[in-house]
């Protein structure tokens, strides 16, 4: 089974003492410290049957000569082995660059904030074939002109390619876009203009002009659901 993904955000505040002049950070930059993460910090095995999503943040320590140490988790403990997974993490980082005060190398206490997000599964429209995809995202998708502009689309394809005339009311639609903008598993959820289900189907996948959603830049399968009225 493939284990899901975990984002990452980086810091999100800075504690130290309001005299310091300049913070600590990780060897490397941003650049750096994401690609760290991503090779040494993983969904926890433990909370697998879950499927959660967890946020956790913590309050780490950067001493003088830039060890990292946790000071304390900010919220109460998932019991699900979030917080295990990242006392590891840290325990692995290698020093950070100490805060600078009066140009000494000073300590300081910063918040790393991590975000877990089970990566769902679905079989695909051919057989053994796995979709994964994300239920949020940092950017969701999006139609190229905005949704007004998407339903202006379908009601033309209605009416010029499958000559249907006087649709109106509204039709709710789930559906995954992938990493390429086409859309994968489109499901009717609710319909109450009149037509088909598979007309809904037909002219929204038609449309075309898919936008993926992005999780810190990169391009991700993420499953929506979106409602479209027809006057």
């Amino acid at each position: 089974m493939k284990l899901p993904l975990v984002l990452f955000s980086l810091l999100v505040g800075l504690l130290a003492n309001a005299q310091t002049d300049i913070p600590a950070r990780f060897p490397g930059g941003n650049n750096a410290y994401n690609l760290f993460m991503s090779q040494h910090l993983k969904y926890p095995t433990s909370a697998l049957e879950s499927k959660a999503d967890r946020t956790i943040k913590v309050l780490v320590r950067i001493d003088s000569i830039g060890r990292p140490s946790i000071q304390e988790f900010i919220y109460e403990n998932s019991g699900l082995g979030f917080e295990d997974e990242v006392e590891s993490f840290i325990n692995q980082m290698p020093n950070w660059i100490p805060a600078m005060y009066n140009n000494i190398p000073s300590s300081s206490q910063i918040i790393l904030s991590f975000d877990f997000k089970y990566q769902h599964e679905q079989e695909g429209p051919a057989e053994g074939y796995k979709v994964t995809f994300y239920e949020v995202s940092d950017i969701p998708p999006f139609y190229t002109y905005g949704h007004d502009s998407l339903v202006k689309r379908m009601q033309v394809l209605l009416v010029d390619s499958l000559k249907l005339r006087n649709v109106s009311g509204s039709c709710t639609i789930q559906f995954i876009v992938d990493t390429t903008g086409r859309l994968l598993n489109v499901s009717i959820l609710e319909n109450k203009t009149g037509t088909s289900d598979r007309y809904m189907q037909y002219v929204l996948d038609k449309a075309g002009g898919w936008h993926p959603g992005l999780i810190r830049g990169r391009k991700v399968g993420v499953q929506i659901t979106q409602t479209f009225l027809f006057r």
